[in-house]
C-alpha cells in the first residue's frame, strides 16, 4: 500500500488521524469536550480539531488520552505501521516495538467458565513492558483481587503447558472451562490452583477430571479506573 507515492502516503496517514479522532470522540461519549481539554491543557477548539482529524496528535498525548478514558492504546489506533509514516510517531513506535495480540473472552477469577473460542479484539502494547505475549484474556470475578487483578482487566498470556510454583497461570479445567489462578506445587503432593481471595476454595489436580496449564500470565492492562 505504501508504494503509491508521497501524496498517497500522506492521504492515508491523514485518514488514520481522522479515525483516531473519531475513536476519541466515541470514547468521550456524552462527556463535554471541555473536560478532556482541561485534562490535556488544551483549548476546546483544539480538542474539536483533533476529533475531526484536522490536527495530528503525538503518541505521548494519545497515551495520556488513553489513560484518561481507561482504554488500551489499540482502542484508538488501528494501524501502527501507518503511524511510522509520520515523523512524530516513527521513532517512538519503532523504539517501543509494539506487539499486537488477540484478546479472547472472559476468563474466570472465580468459578470456571468456557472461553477462548474466538478472539474479540486485538490489543497493542510495547514489548518492553512485558516481553512476548501470545494472547490476552479479560478477567471476570474477584478471586485474584488479593494480587490486584480485578474484573475487566486484560491479562497478557504466554502460551505454555507448564509453570513454576507461585506463578499466575491460565488453566483449563475438565476439558473446556478456564480460570486464572496461582499455581502451587507442594512437595510430594498433587499440584493445585490457588485463589488470592479466601472465599474461593483451591482447585486440586486430583479432585477434577482434567487440569491443564495453557499459559503463564506475563502482564496486565487495566482498562478502566477504580476507586481502590
Amino acid at each position: 500500500m505504501y508504494h503509491q507515492g508521497k501524496v498517497g502516503m500522506i492521504r492515508m496517514t491523514d485518514d488514520l488521524y481522522a479515525r483516531i479522532g473519531e475513536r476519541i470522540r466515541k470514547a468521550r461519549g456524552d462527556e463535554p469536550q471541555a473536560a478532556l481539554a482541561q485534562y490535556m491543557g488544551w483549548s476546546v477548539a483544539h480538542v474539536s480539531r483533533i476529533e475531526a482529524g484536522q490536527r495530528r496528535i503525538s503518541l505521548e498525548d494519545l497515551q495520556r488520552i488513553a489513560q484518561y478514558f481507561g482504554k488500551p492504546l489499540s482502542y484508538f489506533v488501528d494501524d501502527f505501521d501507518g503511524l511510522k509514516l509520520d515523523k512524530k510517531f516513527a521513532d517512538i513506535v519503532t523504539a517501543l516495538r509494539f506487539s499486537v495480540v488477540p484478546v479472547y473472552g472472559t476468563v474466570a477469577a472465580g468459578e470456571p467458565v468456557v472461553v477462548l473460542d474466538e478472539a474479540l479484539d486485538v490489543v497493542a502494547f510495547p514489548e518492553s513492558l512485558v516481553g512476548r505475549a501470545d494472547f490476552g484474556v479479560i478477567v471476570r470475578g474477584d478471586s485474584m483481587s488479593g494480587l490486584g487483578i480485578r474484573e475487566g482487566d486484560i491479562l497478557l498470556v504466554r502460551r505454555q503447558d507448564t509453570a513454576e510454583d507461585g506463578e499466575i497461570v491460565i488453566a483449563r479445567v475438565n476439558g473446556g472451562e478456564y480460570v486464572v489462578k496461582r499455581l502451587r506445587r507442594p512437595p510430594g503432593k498433587p499440584p493445585y490452583l490457588e485463589s488470592a481471595n479466601p472465599k474461593y476454595s483451591p482447585i486440586a489436580a486430583d479432585k477434577v477430571e482434567d487440569l491443564r496449564i495453557i499459559g503463564r500470565v506475563v502482564g496486565m492492562l487495566r482498562t478502566r479506573f477504580t476507586d481502590n
